[in-house]
């Protein structure tokens, strides 16, 4: 029962989720297929993606528990992070930066992706409330509004503009973001 509306919701907007990322980003960050494994919801819809195992964990919620963020936006984050393990993303970066970074680093794609679905926004407010809400980890002692929102936002920006190489996109969030 808590597993249908999920997945109704993804076989209307998931495949087009996905495809808007390719577009914004580079195509070869989509996973052809992964495993997703759904949870009884204790934290109100909360989620992880297994980058390794090439599998997500989202909690099963009846309902979006908000309107500007819904649930099929975050399954599409999560499944977004999957591919950041593959050498032509990642050999630059290392695997333990690469995890911290990853659900970040996806966060803007992803809601440009759903903006264009016309399911929520990109700006700084939607993505500071996925921050909050999706519970993505931030650097230690940074404020979310102040520092990693708007640095997050800037590079996003100057990605679409400039449109290099994701690896090298993520580097340069690594360090506008001070994460080593």
């Amino acid at each position: 029962m808590r597993a249908r509306p999920l997945q109704e919701h993804w076989l209307g907007f998931g495949p087009g989720l996905l495809a808007h990322l390719g577009r914004l980003t580079q195509r070869d960050l989509l996973v052809d297929q992964a495993r997703v494994v759904l949870l009884q919801p204790i934290l109100g819809g909360a989620g992880v993606a297994h980058i390794e195992q090439n599998q997500v964990r989202i909690e099963a919620v009846l309902t979006n528990p908000m309107v500007e963020l819904p649930e099929v936006v975050r399954l599409a984050w999560l499944l977004s992070q999957l591919h950041l393990d593959l050498p032509i993303h990642s050999e630059t970066i290392g695997a333990n930066l690469m995890a911290r970074l990853a659900p970040l680093a996806m966060l803007p794609p992803i809601l440009a992706a759903a903006e264009v679905m016309e399911l929520s926004k990109c700006d700084e407010s939607v993505a500071e409330l996925a921050i909050e809400q999706w519970h993505i980890p931030v650097p230690k002692g940074r404020g979310v509004h102040t520092e990693i929102v708007p640095v997050l936002m800037d590079w996003w920006e100057t990605y679409l503009q400039t449109r290099p190489g994701w690896h090298t996109a993520m580097q340069a969030l690594a360090k506008m973001l001070a994460i080593s």
